[in-house]
């Protein structure tokens, strides 16, 4: 996996490295207001795809959280957990955590059942 930060980050918010690029395997990234976007723009959105509890549906955490993204997409579990303990948060199913990434004007909500989040997009059509 490789993973690099360009030189000189700015650090806001703990270590939200906010308006800097960011790559992770060949991908570039950057953050903005606290959000992962990819470079077309898209938001990083993370989900808890197992079953037990859910990633922000179980606790007050934001899926968008770029803090807990970025450690996501580098593979960084002990490192998430780490976080979210020291902000109290369940991290029981950490290591199960995917991040999926939504265009930026696409609304959405999560959906948990017994644990395992998904997406649902506003004004989708109805299921056959």
């Amino acid at each position: 996996m490789h993973i690099s930060i360009t030189k000189g980050l700015k650090k806001i918010k703990g270590s939200t490295m906010e308006g800097q690029k960011i790559v992770i395997n060949g991908t570039t990234y950057y953050v903005k207001e606290g959000v992962l976007y990819s470079d077309i723009g898209e938001r990083a959105v993370a989900l808890s795809k197992g079953f037990g509890a859910g990633w922000s549906t179980w606790e007050n955490v934001d899926a968008l959280d770029a803090e807990f993204n970025i450690l996501f997409l580098q593979e960084k579990f002990d490192e998430a957990k780490e976080l979210a303990e020291t902000k109290g948060f369940y991290t029981g199913g950490i290591e199960d955590i995917t991040v999926v990434f939504i265009d930026k004007d696409t609304k959405f909500i999560i959906r948990e059942y017994d644990g395992s989040e998904s997406i649902e997009y506003k004004d989708a059509k109805a299921w056959l």
